[in-house]
Formats: C-alpha cells, sequence, structure tokens
C-alpha cells in the first residue's frame, strides 16, 4: 500500500510539472510560404542537416506512437475491468463515455497520414497535435478527484492497470530521445567544415542541443525539444547559410 501511494504520488507530480510546461508552450503561426524550408539539398550540409531532422523527427514519431497505442490500451482496460462494470448511474456512465471518445480520438490520430517533406508546416503540425493527445490522456487523469467516489474508483482501476509503470516508461524513452538528439546534433555540427561550424545555423543547433542538455527535468528537455522542432520546421530556412556566403 506504502508502494503504491508513493507510485500516486510521483505521477501526481509529473502530471503537475507536465500540464505547467504545456501550458508555458506556444506555437507561433506558420511562417510565409516565402519563408518555408526549401526541400531541395544543393550541398552535403543541406542533405546532411535534412537527413537529421528526419532522423529526429522519426524517432519522435516512434515514442508518440508508443504514447498513444499504450495509453489507448490501458483506458480500454480500465473500460473493461470488472470494477466498472457494476455502477450504473448516470453519472458514471458519463465519465466512462469521456474514455471511450479518448479511444476514439486516438484510433481517429493513428489512421490520418504524415504529410510528405515538402509540406513543412503540415508535417509540424501533424506531429505538433499527435502529441497533444497524449496531454488529454494526462489531463483526464490529472482531473479526477479523490474525494468522488466514482473518480476514486477510476483512478484505483487506472492504476490497477499499469498507469505508474507506463507514466515510467514514458519518462524514460523520453529521456532516450532527447539524449539521443543531442547526440545526432552534436555528430552533425563534429562533420561540418570549419567554415561551416562558424555560420549562424551551427551555432543555433548548438544552441538547442544544450538547452535539451542542460535541462534538469524530462518535461523541460522536451520543451526544448519541442521549440527545437518548431524553429526548424517552421522558422529556418534550409537556405539560410547561403545568405551569409
Amino acid at each position: 500500500m506504502k508502494l503504491r501511494k508513493m507510485s500516486r504520488q510521483s505521477i501526481n507530480i509529473y502530471i503537475g510539472a507536465f500540464l505547467l510546461v504545456c501550458g508555458l508552450i506556444t506555437i507561433n503561426a506558420a511562417a510565409d510560404s516565402s519563408e518555408e524550408l526549401n526541400n531541395s539539398a544543393d550541398t552535403p550540409q543541406d542533405l546532411a542537416r535534412a537527413q537529421l531532422l528526419d532522423a529526429i523527427t522519426e524517432d519522435y514519431l516512434t515514442l508518440l506512437d508508443f504514447e498513444l497505442s499504450k495509453s489507448r490500451d490501458i483506458v480500454q482496460s480500465v473500460l473493461d475491468d470488472d470494477k466498472l462494470l457494476v455502477p450504473h448511474s448516470e453519472i458514471f456512465q458519463k465519465k466512462k463515455m469521456q474514455l471511450k471518445i479518448y479511444i476514439d480520438l486516438v484510433t481517429e490520430k493513428q489512421q490520418k497520414k504524415l504529410p510528405p517533406r515538402t509540406q513543412k508546416p503540415a508535417r509540424f503540425f501533424y506531429i505538433f497535435s499527435k502529441s497533444l493527445l497524449y496531454k488529454d490522456f494526462i489531463g483526464m487523469i490529472a482531473r479526477l478527484e479523490p474525494t468522488d467516489r466514482y473518480d476514486a474508483l477510476i483512478d484505483d482501476t487506472f492504476m490497477d492497470n499499469g498507469l505508474g509503470e507506463f507514466v515510467d516508461a514514458v519518462m524514460e524513452k523520453r529521456n532516450a530521445l532527447v539524449a539521443k538528439s543531442v547526440r545526432l546534433i552534436h555528430e552533425y555540427l563534429k562533420g561540418l567544415p570549419a567554415e561551416q561550424q562558424r555560420k549562424a545555423m551551427a551555432y543555433k543547433l548548438s544552441d538547442w542541443a544544450l538547452k535539451m542538455k542542460q535541462a534538469e527535468e524530462v518535461t523541460e528537455k522536451m520543451a526544448n525539444f519541442r521549440e527545437f522542432l518548431r524553429y526548424f520546421y517552421l522558422e529556418a530556412t534550409i537556405t539560410a547559410d547561403k545568405a551569409e556566403l
């Protein structure tokens, strides 16, 4: 029982930090079409930078798929749990309906296709909207009131169906994602010719890597990670360095 309380407390701390950071993240409007990333890779550095962004994006999408698939499975397990089959009040049925809606949202999102690389803003907003579903999942848990007998029952059922282990796994995978992204950025920068390492784009990449690495909490690391993606999908131009030549 004591371990169970500690696990619930850890989840509450994580939920609070997660929602706080998400609340601080704002997404600027997409850049004008004239400022969109040019998909052509005229130099080896352009190609390497595009491959870097693709690799980091692919890793993030893999993590998002895990978050959505596993959270959907947990919600379905909660709905199928015998403890939730007993109460038949209208209020309780409405609460269960909210869980079913989440399953439908995840299923719908997973059926959508990732936009092609040429559509940079659309590609970013696809990724961003996908990440919001896990935020919805965490928010759904956070809104459960321990003093409400129905909410308490749902909360206990979530814990019985692996919520604590799932949150721990997400935290580990997110930490690993950021660490790998930082490593890939450093490898890219080391591979640049000396003159390219002095360009503004190289400094910008180095700055984002440093922010992600120095952040102490995983939620802060992920906030910097998402801002990194937002910048390079919506603001940066793949020809930015050419303007400095």
